[in-house]
């Protein structure tokens, strides 16, 4: 998890450094614009444990910075069932997301079809005993089309509520 948000804080960084002319194709479509409602699967490990981990997501708005590229925003869900042993861990969270989309740059069609995102917000974990607290996302999709995507993301939902999941996200 921390290896896929160091990824993405450098991809950040590189894409917001390059903002000189040409680079920025201008009202470029993000890949998941506002209204736009998706769902996710996939198959989620870590530290020893494997298990199912799925969401959806609504995106509310967008985001546009002058002379630099559109961020859109929205709410999500996320949850994660875990088996580490003979224990099964049950976890769940809201987040608000914030997300970039490489539709925006004058790159290679290939990288154009990425989007990376972030959300923070608030997870509750169901173990051996109940915790509520903090929680996180990270994550990178690439679109295979307009409604379908390959998702890797991290998970964070507070006490033992962490994954890395691989799946698959559809727009609805």
């Amino acid at each position: 998890m921390k290896k896929l948000f160091i990824v993405m804080v450098i991809a950040l960084l590189t894409v917001s450094a390059a903002t000189a002319e040409g680079f920025l194709i201008p009202k470029a479509k993000p890949h998941m614009a506002p209204g736009a409602f998706a769902a996710s699967v996939g198959v989620n490990f870590g530290y020893g444990s494997v298990g199912v981990a799925g969401g959806v997501e609504t995106i509310l708005g967008q985001i546009n910075i002058p002379d630099a590229f559109p961020l859109t925003y929205g709410v999500a869900a996320r949850g994660a069932l875990s088996t580490w042993g003979s224990t099964l861990y049950t976890a769940a969270g809201g987040f608000a997301t914030l997300h970039l989309a490489w539709t925006s740059f004058n790159l290679p069609e290939w990288v154009q079809k990425f989007d990376t995102y972030a959300g923070i917000g608030l997870g509750v974990n169901i173990t051996p005993s109940m915790h509520i607290g903090f929680a996180s996302l990270t994550g990178l999709a690439y679109h295979l089309n307009d409604n379908l995507a390959i998702v890797a993301e991290g998970l964070y939902l507070g006490w033992y509520g962490f994954a890395s999941s691989l799946g698959v996200q559809i727009k609805l």
